[in-house]
Order: structure tokens, then C-alpha cells, then sequence
């Protein structure tokens, strides 16, 4: 007499049951790195536009002749800088980062915005002699469901006028 041996309801269930924890598991775990690595995307993003914001501007600032910081309602809103060649230069904050524009006889000629997601506008100090700095500061505000630690004052800084004939200390 032949025995044919098959799995017991029960045991299929367990089987289901055990398969489907085991999915559960890895959707939360799978949706838990993503969620990372678009943080760190975006914190890479930061950094990158930030390193590229702080190299334009201490050359545009290194060039210029006057700087001014000019604010309504006490929030920081473009900084304008004075370059050789009748040439100016406004940085203005945007939504997720800061627009320079290069104008010339009141004609914008060039225009670049850098991406600082997650960054905004603290304050801008302006220099009025060459040698004086000229101060960016940016403030990091921390994600919901992030450490205090991801927040963080930056802060650039170069010399007006420091590249100009008889200009300011490099």
C-alpha cells in the first residue's frame, strides 16, 4: 500500500504566515534605506551647491570694489556686489538655494542658481572698504525625525576687493 505523504493544512498556513513576517520585514527594511539615501542625496546636493556658492563668491568678492547688503522686514534678501567693468553681481535667496546674477547697463547678462536644499539665508554682512569681509551665513534646519545634529550654522567669507589693484589683504 502506497503512503502518500502531503503538507497538513496547518503546516501551509505556518509556511504562509512565517513567508509573509519575512516580507513585512524586508519592505520596512527596503523603504527604511531609501528613505536614507535620499536624505543623504540631498545632503550631498547641499554640500556640492555649497561648495560651489562659497568659490563663486569669494572670487566675485575678491573682484568687487562695494559690496551691499540690502534687507526689508529683517530678512537677509540679496547682497550686491560692485565689480570692475561697470559689472554687478546679486546674489538673491530662492526657494532651495541662492540665484546670482551678473547685470550690465541694468541688463541682467547671466544668471546661475546653486541648490541648497534644506539650507536658507541667515544673514548677509557687506563690506563698504576693500579688505573688509563680506559674510555669508546659512542655516541647516533639521528634518522631522532627524537628530539635533544635522542642524549647523555655515559660513562664508572673503575679502572685498582683495584681487583689486591696491585691494584689500588676500
Amino acid at each position: 500500500m502506497s503512503h502518500c505523504r502531503g503538507f497538513t493544512l496547518v503546516e501551509v498556513l505556518i509556511a504562509m504566515l512565517l513567508g509573509s513576517a519575512a516580507l513585512g520585514l524586508l519592505t520596512t527594511t527596503m523603504g527604511a534605506v531609501l528613505r536614507r539615501a535620499d536624505s543623504a542625496g540631498n545632503h550631498l546636493e547641499a554640500m556640492t551647491g555649497l561648495a560651489r556658492l562659497a568659490e563663486q563668491l569669494r572670487r566675485d568678492v575678491h573682484q568687487a570694489s562695494s559690496a551691499q547688503a540690502v534687507s526689508e522686514m529683517h530678512k537677509p534678501d540679496f547682497l550686491k556686489l560692485e565689480g570692475p567693468g561697470g559689472v554687478s553681481l546679486a546674489y538673491h535667496e530662492c526657494p532651495g538655494g541662492v540665484l546670482r546674477e551678473s547685470v550690465r547697463d541694468e541688463v541682467i547678462t547671466a544668471r546661475e542658481r546653486f541648490a541648497l536644499p534644506g539650507l536658507e539665508v541667515a544673514h548677509w554682512k557687506a563690506a563698504t572698504v576693500p579688505g573688509e569681509q563680506v559674510v555669508l551665513e546659512l542655516d541647516r534646519q533639521a528634518a522631522m525625525g532627524t537628530s539635533s545634529g544635522a542642524q549647523g550654522r555655515f559660513t562664508i567669507s572673503a575679502n572685498l576687493g582683495a584681487n583689486l589693484p591696491n585691494g584689500g589683504a588676500p
